[in-house]
């Protein structure tokens, strides 16, 4: 909850991960269901923005429960006690639904990363 759009969201996800070349590959599925108050926020004009087309953009997209789905792929593979290779991809499935189409774009990404982690402390 916050106090700035006093709106909430749930995140569920499962994830299952493998060793795989000395290094570990991961697999995850999940959604995060995000209330009205949190879309009207992020995804909707306020009144001082839309000016004078507010009632017609509140009445034409009225915010709802929206719940965006993803799906996601790692592989990481250490090269010393604190450092590790990692590659990532994941997909996200934007639920339209209460969003004014005017905020998303494309409501079907892929992401990409390639990178390299360094970890700080201890593992265990």
């Amino acid at each position: 909850m916050s106090d700035v759009h006093h709106g909430s969201e749930t995140h569920l996800s499962f994830d299952k991960q493998y060793p795989l070349f000395g290094g570990a590959i991961g697999f995850g599925v999940g959604a995060t269901q995000k209330d009205a108050d949190l879309v009207s926020y992020y995804y909707q004009f306020t009144e001082q923005e839309a000016d004078i087309f507010y009632s017609r953009y509140a009445s034409a997209y009225p915010a709802t429960d929206a719940t965006d789905k993803f799906a996601r792929l790692h592989f990481s593979y250490p090269l010393s006690k604190n450092l590790e290779l990692r590659l990532a991809a994941r997909y996200n499935d934007f639920d339209e639904a209460g969003r004014n189409p005017r905020f998303i774009e494309h409501p079907h990404t892929l992401n990409w990363f390639a990178g390299v982690q360094y970890t700080i402390g201890s593992r265990q």
